[in-house]
C-alpha cells in the first residue's frame, strides 16, 4: 500500500475516534429535572437553576366531596404563588388522614378534624401509636354537622324511629374510615343499632364518594344519605331537589354521650335544604389543616399567609369556608407548626 494511502486512512480513523467522543460528550444529562429517590416527610426537593423544588401531597377528602373541592382550590393558589412547590391531591378522609400525614411518606399536607386529631395526637380511639410527626397549620373554623337525610316518604322522623321499627334504610354513609362515616356510625351506635343490624333488617349500607352518592339518592338506588356537613352544601342542597326529603335530628341524650369523641352539640339552621322549615339540633365538629412537622418552616409560613390572607377566593370555591375566621386560625389545642406560629406572631394571632 502506498504511503499517502495509509496517511488517508489514519487521519480519517483519527477524525471518526474524536467525532465519536464529542458526540458521547454531547448526550450526557445536564442535570435531573424529575424527583428522585424516596419521598421524605420534608416533601421531595431538587435544586432547579435558583429554585429548590418541593413535591408535596395534600390527603384531601372523597372525590367531588367539600374538602376534595376545597383542598384543590388551596392547590392551585399554593403552587401559583409559592416558588417552586409542586403539590398532588389525593382523596382521603377524618379518620386516616392524621395517620398519613403523620408517617409523611404517602403524605405531607391534610385535612382532618378536631376530635381526630386530638385523638390521634394522643394514640386512643382508632389510633394505637400518638402522632408524634402530627402539627397543625390552621383551625378553619368551619363546623361540619352530623346531617342525616332521608327520603321523606319512609315515614321516619328520628333516628330512634330507625331502631324502633326496624327500617331498612338503604343509605350511603361516605367512603369507609372518613371522618364522615365515623361521625355516622357513632350517630347510629349510640341509638342502638350498627350497619350489620340494618343489613339485618333488610336495609344496606352502601361506602360511596359524596358524588356517587348523591347520583344514587337522585336515581333512588338509596333511601338515604348522610354527611359531616356545614350547612347549605351545594351537593346537598341539590339532592334536595330532587326528592321530598327530611332530616333527622340528633337527640339531646346522644349528642351529650357523643362529646366524647370531641363533637358539639349544635344546630343546623333552617331552610339549608329544601322543605326544612325549621332548625334541626345535630352535633359538629370544627376542620383542621395538618401537617408533618419536617416540611420547612418557611413552605409553611407562606402556604399560612395565603391561606388566612385569601378568604375571599376561599367563598368562592365553597361555602364551607363562610365561617373560616383567619384570626382564630391558631386556636387550636394542639402544636402549631413553626412555620404557621411565624405567621401568627407576626399577625398578633
Amino acid at each position: 500500500m502506498k504511503k499517502s494511502t495509509i496517511t488517508f486512512f489514519c487521519i480519517l480513523l483519527v477524525s471518526i475516534l474524536m467525532l465519536t467522543a464529542c458526540g458521547e460528550s454531547g448526550t450526557q444529562p445536564q442535570g435531573n429535572t424529575e424527583p428522585q429517590g424516596n419521598t421524605e416527610p420534608q416533601g421531595n426537593t431538587e435544586p432547579q437553576g435558583n429554585t429548590e423544588e418541593t413535591y408535596l401531597t395534600f390527603a384531601a377528602g372523597g372525590v367531588g366531596g367539600s374538602w376534595y373541592i376545597a383542598a384543590a382550590g388551596l392547590n392551585e393558589e399554593f403552587q401559583s404563588n409559592i416558588p417552586g412547590l409542586k403539590m398532588t391531591i389525593i382523596p382521603g378522609g377524618g379518620q386516616s388522614n392524621p395517620t398519613l400525614v403523620n408517617g409523611g411518606d404517602k403524605a405531607q399536607i391534610g385535612l382532618t378534624y378536631n376530635g381526630n386529631a386530638v385523638s390521634a395526637i394522643n394514640g386512643v380511639e382508632e389510633y394505637t401509636e400518638k402522632a408524634e410527626d402530627m402539627m397543625v397549620i390552621a383551625n378553619l373554623n368551619m363546623k361540619q354537622y352530623a346531617t342525616i337525610m332521608l327520603a321523606k316518604d319512609l315515614g321516619v322522623e328520628s333516628v330512634s324511629d330507625i331502631k324502633e321499627n326496624k327500617v331498612p334504610i338503604k343509605v350511603s354513609v361516605g367512603p369507609r374510615g372518613s371522618g364522615s362515616e365515623q361521625m355516622v356510625h357513632r350517630v347510629f351506635q349510640e341509638n342502638g343499632f350498627t350497619y350489620d343490624d340494618l343489613e339485618g333488617w333488610g336495609g344496606d349500607v352502601q361506602f360511596t364518594s359524596p358524588t356517587d352518592g348523591a347520583n344514587a339518592f337522585r336515581d333512588g338506588q338509596v333511601n338515604a344519605i348522610t354527611a359531616s356537613s356545614v350547612p347549605k352544601n351545594p351537593y346537598l342542597m341539590d339532592v334536595s331537589t330532587t326528592r321530598d326529603i327530611v332530616l333527622l335530628p340528633v337527640e339531646e341524650s346522644a349528642a351529650k354521650n357523643l362529646e366524647k369523641f370531641g363533637y358539639v352539640p349544635g344546630v343546623i339552621p333552617a331552610n339549608s335544604y329544601r322543605g326544612q322549615e325549621e332548625d334541626v339540633p345535630s352535633i359538629y365538629d370544627s376542620v383542621l389543616l395538618i401537617v408533618n412537622k419536617n416540611v420547612d418552616e418557611e413552605i409553611v409560613y407562606q402556604i399560612t399567609k395565603i391561606l388566612c390572607e385569601n378568604k375571599e377566593k376561599w367563598v368562592t370555591v365553597h361555602s364551607m369556608w363562610n365561617e373560616f375566621e383567619p384570626s382564630a386560625s391558631a386556636n387550636v389545642d394542639i402544636p402549631i407548626h413553626p412555620g404557621a406560629q411565624r405567621y401568627y406572631d407576626e399577625m398578633g394571632y
